[in-house]
Order: structure tokens, then C-alpha cells, then sequence
């Protein structure tokens, strides 16, 4: 019997269920030991605040790490035990043998709560006792979670965050992170189907580097070009030697047919030029544009409208909401998604508006307003 092994999905509070919905999607896609599509579900588990525990075997939960755009990270449960005393866990530590599955020095991320063995501290000092190869710069890190004198360790599969992509890397001022930027895509454009966005164009008016455009234009793209910290661990299936990604069906392709970018400022239109090199010859237009100054479009358009605007500092005395409204002016889309920090959620003529969702960007509780068309 194949056995399974348990995994934790790290993302964004409040995105939990985009994410179940990413793993539905990018099911049909995963590989099993053959190099066919597995017949295995990924199961999920539970949803936690801030996380999803899943279930699948072991050679498909690591693919996970190339296919899942949204996830801030992606844990692989090792070892579980019951733990209330310092003598249990020394002993349950001696027990262990995480050379086993990697020799190089370890980083440990400890979590204590509800438990009796609360001081994270005094937790950190019996491991060193007992674990030599622990160094707080090392590029693995070992999770360990306690909860009502549950211990978990769980190696982290990833290294770096996965929001790290392995494309577009000149970075803006205030830039969103790439998995933000996935999820938003998601919300823009729930109900709408793939062939029906194939012929849209995506127009992102203030995009700096031009996170949104990059996010859509590799919206299906296997994550296999940067490093991830479980590829350094023994005893890895053959599977992982190969270039497995090879064998697999699913499409380069992106979410639209066509692309805008915009931005006032120059330098930040020369950093989304160096991005776009990776992803020609796509029908991408990059433009130097104040969206306050432009020239509405003469006629309605097929055109989906997503944007983080500056806020704050960064806007020099105007308001968010007169860049979204030049904004819908000037484009005229069907919908048009924008973040901003929580507040009033101004009307629009022509648009009837939806509070999506509410979350912490940079530690700034931001909404997530859609503005959607009349018909």
C-alpha cells in the first residue's frame, strides 16, 4: 500500500481557500513514479489560519513545490510525539537521526503554545545539546512546532520563499510579493473561463516592475530553475534526478492574449523592460503614462484592470481614489481589481463595487475592492 505522508502549505491569512483552489487546479498535472499523470489526490487535510495541512504521498507532495504559485512556503511533516518534560524530549531527540535525510548544518524555527514546555528558549537549548549540527545562518531550517505538548518537526521543503520566482527580478519601490499578486489574478478573474480571458488583454496602469503582468504571463509555469533547499537532501527518490518537469503535459502558457503596463516614472518602465525579456515575444506594450493624464479610450473594451496604486508618501498629496477613477476612465474594462489601505469605497459611474477580501500587506491592513461594468 502506497503510503502517504503529511505536508503544511504556508500562505496568507484570509487566501486559504484560493489556495485549495490552486491545488484543485494543478492536480491534473502532477506526475507519478512512471512520469504520468498520478492517479493520487492531494487530500486536504484541515484548514488553519494561515495555512492548510495536506496529505499525499511523498513523491507528490515535493512537486507541489514546483507547481504551487500561492503558497508562502511548504513544510514536510517528519517526526510527531507527545512531549511535556524536558527528559522526554531529550530522549526522543537522541532517538533522531536528521542526517539521514541531510548532513549539512540546520536552522531551527521554534513555536510553542499551550503547552507545558512554553519557553522557546530553554526548547532551543536542549536541541543544541543534543544536536550538534545546528548554526542559525544554514539555508535548511527545521520546523518544530509544540501545541498542547504536541511536537511536530517538519523540514522545510522550499529554502527560499516560493514567492521567489526563478523569473522577473528587478524589483520596484513597495513591491507585492509574487504569490499576493497570483491570488489577486485569482480574484479578478473568478468566473470568468480560460478561453474567454485567452482573448482579453490584462492592463495594470501603475505597475512598477510589473508584478501583475508577470504573474499572469506565467501563470502556468513550472518553478525548476531556482534552487530549493529539499534537492540537497539524501536519499532522494530517482525521480527528482531527472529532469522529471519534462514529462509533464501541462502548458507554458499565460492567462491573457495581450498585455499593458504603465508608470509615470521612467526608471520604473526601464525595470519592467529588463523583466519582460524573459517573457518575449509575448504581445506585452510597456509605456512611461501617468494615468491621471491619459486619453480615454474611445470605445468599451475587453480589457481586465488590476493595480496596487501608491499610497501614502508615494502619491505626493493626491488621493487613491482619483487614480481609480482616471483609471477606470481611461481603460473602460470589464472588471478592475485594486488594493488599497482600509477605508471608504468610493462610487463610480458605470461601476458597481464589491469588498473582495481584507488583509495585512507590509503590516497595513489593506482591502481588496473589485469594480465590475454595468451592462
Amino acid at each position: 500500500m502506497l503510503k502517504l505522508e503529511d505536508f503544511f502549505l504556508i500562505c496568507p491569512v484570509g487566501f486559504e481557500s484560493s489556495v485549495q483552489e490552486e491545488i484543485r487546479k494543478t492536480q491534473p498535472w502532477i506526475l507519478g513514479a512512471d512520469s504520468r499523470p498520478s492517479p493520487h489526490l492531494i487530500e486536504i487535510v484541515q484548514e488553519r489560519k494561515g495555512g492548510l495541512e495536506v496529505r499525499a504521498p511523498k513523491l507528490e507532495g515535493f512537486q507541489l513545490v514546483h507547481h504551487l504559485k500561492s503558497p508562502v512556503r511548504i513544510l514536510w511533516r517528519w517526526k510527531s510525539k507527545k512531549i511535556s518534560h524536558v527528559t522526554e524530549l531529550k530522549n526522543w531527540l537522541r532517538s533522531l537521526r536528521p542526517q539521514e535525510i541531510y548532513e549539512g548544518p540546520l536552522k531551527l524555527q521554534i513555536h510553542s503554545r499551550q503547552s507545558r514546555l512554553q519557553n522557546e528558549k530553554m526548547i532551543e537549548r536542549v536541541f543544541h545539546e543534543d544536536w550538534k549540527n545546528l548554526k542559525e545562518e544554514s539555508a535548511q531550517t527545521l520546523y518544530v512546532d509544540l501545541y498542547q505538548d504536541q511536537m511536530t518537526l517538519s523540514w522545510d521543503l522550499c529554502g527560499e520563499p516560493l514567492y521567489k520566482r526563478s523569473w522577473a527580478p528587478y524589483k520596484g519601490q513597495a513591491p507585492l510579493r509574487e504569490n499576493l499578486a497570483h491570488l489577486l489574478l485569482q480574484d479578478l478573474t473568478e468566473g470568468f473561463t480560460g478561453p474567454e480571458l485567452s482573448q482579453m488583454s490584462l492592463v495594470d496602469p501603475m505597475m512598477g516592475s510589473g508584478t501583475f503582468l508577470w504573474e499572469a504571463l506565467s501563470w502556468n509555469w513550472l518553478n525548476t530553475e531556482r534552487a530549493f533547499s529539499y534537492q540537497s537532501w539524501k536519499g532522494l527518490p530517482s525521480f527528482f534526478k531527472i529532469e522529471w518537469w519534462k514529462n509533464s503535459l501541462r502548458p507554458r502558457q499565460s492567462l491573457f492574449k495581450h498585455y499593458e503596463g504603465y508608470d509615470q516614472d521612467p526608471h520604473m518602465v526601464e525595470i519592467a523592460q529588463k523583466n519582460a525579456t524573459l517573457f518575449e515575444p509575448a504581445e506585452l506594450h510597456l509605456e512611461v503614462q501617468d494615468v491621471r493624464q491619459a486619453q480615454p479610450l474611445k470605445t468599451n473594451s475587453e480589457r481586465l484592470l488590476i493595480s496596487n496604486p501608491p499610497y501614502g508618501e508615494r502619491i505626493a498629496g493626491d488621493s487613491v481614489e482619483n487614480l481609480i477613477r482616471s483609471s477606470l476612465e481611461a481603460f473602460k474594462p470589464l472588471r478592475a481589481l485594486f488594493v488599497w489601505p482600509e477605508g471608504k469605497i468610493p462610487s463610480f459611474l458605470g461601476y458597481r463595487s464589491d469588498l473582495k477580501r481584507k488583509f495585512l500587506h507590509g503590516g497595513i491592513p489593506v482591502q481588496v475592492i473589485v469594480f465590475s461594468r454595468n451592462s
